[in-house]
């Protein structure tokens, strides 16, 4: 911490250290975390362009071929770098947090490439989580090349902010959630960095890459009269989101104790193509079907089939071993609760856009 008796030199040497951390680690995590995005995007795309035009049962075996490779790949991963489990975003909060130990980036861009594998295959599993931690693996990583006064965790968590700034292109949100959830305090000698951080990851995205956001929402009025069914709404999520999270370490215990990895994948793959088959929108990220919901383009039992076979997908999947994140198989779930708790709403006399603006209420 510089004090007030500083001299200018240590002082402009200080703020060259700052941007220079920042300006690296936002172009370095602002590249990698398109690149991933992109990366699953492109593969899922010539995955669906060998299904296009096949029968049901062609294109869903066409799925299950997918998955099964990456089931293999993911476990030939684990066991070529010996992992005893994979790494995420808790990984990122736990290693900014001590400062005794060195961050385990090694495992964090290994964790990563199994999640990119899964996400590109068409498992029922986020990429955020994962793209999260790459850019701590990222800030870990800059800060062992070129060290400086700034202490490791800042370091993580400039990578942190770079990933969830060029992922959203939301770079007040990235500092907000990393001093947050991941630093825990909102000291001037980290806010500094990771701004610049974030700024510099918005500012890439733009530049090499050809992306735009990833949902697309009508601007609807607000209606205070619909207060009470978004509580209902929030009651709702909160025990779905219960359902959500109990599921999953339950499938995990029960995924351990049979002491199989490769069963255990392989199984999930297989799950998934069927799931996918009964309901291809439970496939994948599901961007694509959350921007269906908002904009009106379900049926109710659509939108309800969606929800249960999502939710079992992504049960499935991250609790039998097809690593990933689940914030993006949280928002699918919370939009097709809204959608639902909108026809419920248009049913008892309210506007119909009040659909749109339930499905982003859920999503939140």
């Amino acid at each position: 911490m510089l004090l007030l008796n500083t001299s200018p030199k240590e002082l402009g040497l200080e703020l060259l250290r700052v941007l220079f951390v920042g300006v690296v680690i936002g172009i370095l995590g602002g590249l990698a975390a398109n690149l991933f995005v992109l990366g699953v995007g492109a593969i899922d795309g010539l995955i669906r362009q060998q299904m296009s035009g096949q029968s049901v049962l062609s294109s869903g075996l066409i799925r299950w071929a997918a998955l099964i490779i990456g089931a293999f790949c993911i476990y030939g991963l684990k066991q070529a770098f010996k992992m005893d489990r994979w790494h995420g975003p808790a990984d990122a909060i736990l290693g900014a947090h001590r400062p005794d130990a060195a961050f385990p980036a090694r495992q964090g861009f290994i964790s990563t490439t199994a999640a990119f594998i899964s996400a590109s295959a068409g498992a029922s599993v986020g990429q955020y989580g994962p793209v999260l931690h790459f850019g701590a693996s990222v800030g870990a990583q800059v800060r062992a090349l070129f060290p400086t006064r700034l202490t490791p965790d800042i370091y993580v968590a400039c990578g942190v902010a770079a990933a969830i700034s060029a992922g959203f292109g939301a770079p007040i949100a990235a500092v907000v959630l990393v001093s947050e959830a991941i630093l825990r305090h909102f000291a001037i000698r980290a806010v500094a960095p990771i701004t610049v951080s974030a700024i510099v990851a918005t500012a890439v995205t733009p530049l090499f890459f050809d992306r735009v956001s990833p949902y697309s929402v009508t601007a609807v009025g607000t209606d205070w009269g619909l207060l009470p069914i978004v509580l209902g709404l929030g009651a709702c999520a909160a025990l779905l989101a219960i359902v959500f999270m109990r599921s999953l370490l339950m499938t995990a215990a029960w995924a351990k104790a049979r002491n199989n990895d490769l069963a255990m994948v392989l199984l999930a793959a297989t799950l998934m193509a069927i799931i996918g088959m009964l309901v291809p929108e439970a496939v994948g990220l599901g961007t694509q079907s959350v921007n269906d919901l908002l904009a009106g383009e379900k049926m109710v039992g659509e939108a309800v089939l969606m929800l249960l076979a999502k939710l079992a997908a992504t049960v499935v999947c991250i609790g039998l071993g097809l690593v990933g994140g689940v914030f993006s198989p949280a928002l699918f779930l919370g939009a097709s609760l809204g959608y639902l708790a909108g026809f419920i709403a248009v049913g008892l006399g309210y506007d119909p856009s009040a659909v749109v603006m339930l499905t982003v209420v859920g999503m939140a």
